[in-house]
């Protein structure tokens, strides 16, 4: 399956998945995560740009298996060819779906995320920003470490569409692989539960 439309697939489960969980009136769980994340940069949105390294925050709040966070993102990248470095930076929505084949103590889910990014860099002593879009998906999951704790690991793709159009009238065009590992602290219900309940 390609990534295109591994995303699409993901967006389509979780988008199905909300009047089920509404059905069920659950309280509310909340929770807040911190981690890092690594992002392999494709296409000519931004093509000067290496790989680079990040970390991320997010608040999320959830109901049975469906989840939404909203949180910010940032990562560093090398200019090719130059000194330099530029950051990617800025807020996103996050849907993500729990998968009905989890362990006591392993959650694996669905994501989404969308967002806008900011490109800022620093040339002969002034800032130069441009922006982006995200929209993309892919899997993840938790798992147990401690009450009220879960390791948060996952992988998957971001399309990127550049703000500004270029000579040909055309938007530039791109993706990232995306990584990340961090910890998820707070309530979690159907996600990565305590195997003692």
């Amino acid at each position: 399956m390609s990534a295109r439309r591994m995303t699409l697939a993901s967006l389509v489960l979780l988008a199905s998945a909300a009047p089920l969980v509404a059905q069920q009136r659950q309280a509310p769980i909340f929770s807040v995560e911190g981690g890092a994340n690594f992002q392999a940069l494709q296409g000519n949105v931004y093509s000067d740009l290496n790989d680079g390294r990040g970390a991320e925050a997010m608040f999320t709040v959830g109901i049975s298996n469906l989840s939404v966070s909203a949180g910010y993102q940032r990562s560093w990248h090398d200019v090719a060819g130059t000194s330099r470095q530029a950051t990617l930076s800025g807020f996103f929505v996050e849907p993500r779906l729990a998968l009905p084949f989890a362990a006591s103590n392993f959650t694996p889910y669905l994501y989404g995320r969308g967002g806008v990014l900011e490109r800022a860099e620093t040339i002969g002593g002034a800032e130069f920003t441009s922006n982006s879009t995200q929209l993309g998906g892919g899997v993840g999951s938790l798992i147990f470490l401690a009450k009220g704790v879960q390791l948060n690991v996952g992988g998957g793709y971001q399309y990127l569409r550049a703000g500004k159009r270029i000579a040909d009238d055309t938007r530039a065009k791109g993706g990232a692989f995306v990584m990340r590992a961090g910890l998820t602290l707070g309530g979690s219900s159907g996600w990565a539960r305590d195997p003692g309940y």
